[in-house]
């Protein structure tokens, strides 16, 4: 069985801005989202059997969800293997549309954005060929 869970909210979630594959931290509700995630996490083990790996991208909004839940399971009785950071799980790379929002896409770069919402390559922004 493989579980897939995402990483807890962002200031740049709330705020719409395209985080790919920049470094930004969960926020507090974030936080309080991947302790609700690792309770669900944590009961759904006590009647299954233990987790045999935990991969994890190495962003840290994304390790620190794996930690959280890592953690509750752990203190569930669970034993529970380490966290494996794979950069390779990193969300999709948006090149120069990192750190803005749509709307600051679009009229930042109003070529690339259209050829990137249409399926076209942009430099620097990774294709679904590439994922």
């Amino acid at each position: 069985e493989l579980l897939l869970c995402r990483h807890g909210q962002t200031e740049w979630n709330v705020l719409g801005r395209l985080q790919g594959q920049l470094d930004t931290e969960l926020d507090m509700t974030g936080r309080q989202q991947a302790g609700a995630l690792a309770s669900a996490l944590a009961s759904r083990l006590l009647h299954a059997p233990l987790a045999t790996a935990v991969y994890s991208s190495d962003l840290s909004r994304v390790s620190e969800t794996a930690a959280i839940c890592v953690r509750a399971c752990c203190s569930e009785g669970g034993g529970m293997p380490p966290i494996r950071l794979d950069a390779r799980l990193r969300e999709r790379k948006l090149g120069l549309f990192e750190g803005l929002t749509v709307m600051e896409a679009k009229s930042k770069y109003p070529i690339e954005w259209k050829r990137f919402i249409s399926g076209q390559k942009v430099d620097g922004v990774e294709d679904d060929e590439q994922i």
